[in-house]
């Protein structure tokens, strides 16, 4: 986690928050839920995912999410 400083103040370390909409379903497209676009891994992992580690599967899912898109396209 890291700590976010705003002048003098110091607030609490920013949290992640799981992009899960509770609507889970792999596709054709792999391992990757048309919910969250996340995929197996991170599902998986989530709850042992460092902040770091879960802002990365973040990006991952927005990758995902794009490729999707330029598929469907």
């Amino acid at each position: 986690m890291r700590w976010v400083f705003r002048g003098d103040e110091v607030s609490k370390p920013l949290k992640v928050k799981s992009p899960c909409i509770g609507y889970c379903s792999a596709t054709t497209f792999g391992d990757v839920c048309i919910g969250c676009y996340r995929d197996a891994k991170d599902v998986d992992m989530w709850n042992s995912y460092t902040e770091t580690e879960k802002t990365e599967a973040l990006i991952r899912s927005y990758h995902n999410y794009k490729a999707m898109k330029e598929k469907k396209a």
